[in-house]
């Protein structure tokens, strides 16, 4: 069976400015962009300079997505807390709407692509998967889960040239991590590079992963921080 080649995109949370980013450099192809939140949904789509498709998409809730040949997954609710203090409700809640409930996605994400013989699936990551800071320990072990989770596709399914890859992203300057990052003149210094992470280099590093020049990245993590956590 020959390869086909939709040139359809799905942005699992589409509204964070990440994804709207992104989209903005996707304009060869069509979008499909998932929220949980409309007035989110509103203030994205007026800043985003194409046509998309938006999907409702509560990750507690099963719902039927579209055939499409590349997935970027942005769709990342945070948890923070102590290990040993945190509420029992609140982790399981949280491990089965990011772990468990993404896989019975990525299922069927990817067993639409089966016919396809074609696609490629993102995953956003973030560098707390390798070294949390206190605090984060069950957002980075979902990290971690989840990269688990794309790499196992694309062992499995890579002979249908269907291909994955994770983006382990540092500190970025933008949303809750532009918060964190304001006045930390000391961090700043530990990162070889002497900058945060931009939004405009995550979208463009994404528009190659989904490029064909990328299609043997598979099965593996890429870690885009400055060179942070290659130091000691």
């Amino acid at each position: 069976m020959s390869q086909v080649k939709l040139n359809k995109v799905l942005i699992l949370g589409g509204t964070c400015e990440l994804a709207i980013e992104t989209a903005n450099h996707l304009s060869e192809y069509e979008l499909f962009l998932t929220y949980r939140d409309e007035t989110k949904r509103k203030a994205a789509e007026s800043i985003i300079l194409q046509k998309v498709n938006w999907i409702y998409c509560d990750f507690s809730d099963k719902v039927e997505l579209p055939i499409v040949d590349s997935v970027i997954d942005f769709a990342h609710s945070e948890l923070d807390g102590l290990l040993a203090s945190l509420d029992d409700e609140k982790a399981s809640s949280y491990w089965l709407s990011m772990v468990a409930t993404r896989q019975q996605m990525l299922k069927q994400i990817t067993r639409k692509m089966i016919p396809l013989r074609s696609g490629r699936l993102i995953f956003i990551s973030s560098t707390a998967a390798a070294l949390p800071n206190s605090g984060q320990g069950i957002y980075a072990a979902s990290k971690r889960a989840i990269e688990s989770l794309y790499q196992s596709i694309g062992i499995e399914l890579g002979k249908k040239n269907i291909t994955t890859v994770s983006l382990r992203l540092g500190y970025l300057n933008s949303g809750r991590g532009e918060q964190f990052i304001k006045n930390q003149d000391n961090l700043i210094k530990r990162i070889p590079a002497r900058k945060w992470v931009e939004l405009s280099d995550v979208a463009k590093t994404l528009v190659f992963l989904l490029s064909p020049a990328s299609a043997m990245i598979n099965a593996t993590t890429i870690t885009m921080d400055g060179g942070l956590t290659a130091t000691k």
